[in-house]
């Protein structure tokens, strides 16, 4: 189970924010651009701090500022999709995904599940924007992670492989033992993913 309560507070800007989500549960959150999602996801992963608050995953601290616990990003065990892709370019497909698996089984399963099989010996630059960002939904599940964010992961695709990304994505759910949290400005995808989706404004959050 994920449990966040953050607060950050900046010179014309602050986030106050709360979300809770199960164990294999996804949520989704959605908002104006500048309304808080981004950094709220990058307090979550310690790329940054917050002043006061706490984050749990699976019953274990990653922060709290009563106990000055603050565990480092490449410690928490976060698998983080940025807009931009996050495949090493100088690596083929396969690579790029079964580097991070923690079973290879299981990452050459999602390789076939994405449908991204006749890549695997292409570099990233040889593939379609909608071919690369399957492959890093691929490497971001196939560590196994405890906590998997996305942020805006279909943003730059053009509706036709938008679509079909959000498609590849909830037929991956089974595949994804964690929780799931989504920023998007796509209601619809919001909806589609998310088990519950939340409003952000203003870097406070509310019920949809």
């Amino acid at each position: 189970m994920l449990k966040v309560y953050v607060e950050k507070i900046r010179k014309n800007f602050s986030v106050n924010a709360e979300i809770n989500c199960d164990a294999k549960g996804a949520v989704s959150i959605i908002g104006d651009s500048g309304a808080g999602k981004t950094t709220l996801l990058r307090l979550i992963a310690g790329l940054e701090k917050p002043n006061t608050g706490k984050i749990e995953i699976k019953d274990k601290t990653l922060f709290s500022s009563k106990t000055k616990v603050n565990i480092p990003p490449h410690k928490r065990k976060i698998s983080y999709v940025f807009q931009e892709y996050t495949l090493f370019p100088h690596w083929n497909i396969e690579k790029n995904i079964l580097y991070t698996a923690k079973d290879k089984e299981f990452g050459n399963e999602l390789i076939e599940h994405f449908k991204i099989s006749h890549l695997r010996k292409r570099k990233p630059s040889k593939a379609s924007g909608g071919e690369r960002q399957r492959a890093a939904l691929a490497q971001a599940i196939a560590r196994q992670p405890d906590l998997l964010l996305l942020d805006e992961p279909f943003s730059s695709l053009d509706p036709k492989n938008r679509k079909k990304g959000c498609e590849f994505l909830i037929s991956a759910r089974d595949k994804i033992n964690c929780p799931v949290v989504l920023v998007t400005h796509d209601h619809e995808e919001a909806s589609e993913i998310g088990d519950f989706v939340y409003v952000m404004e203003n870097g406070r959050i509310f019920n949809s």
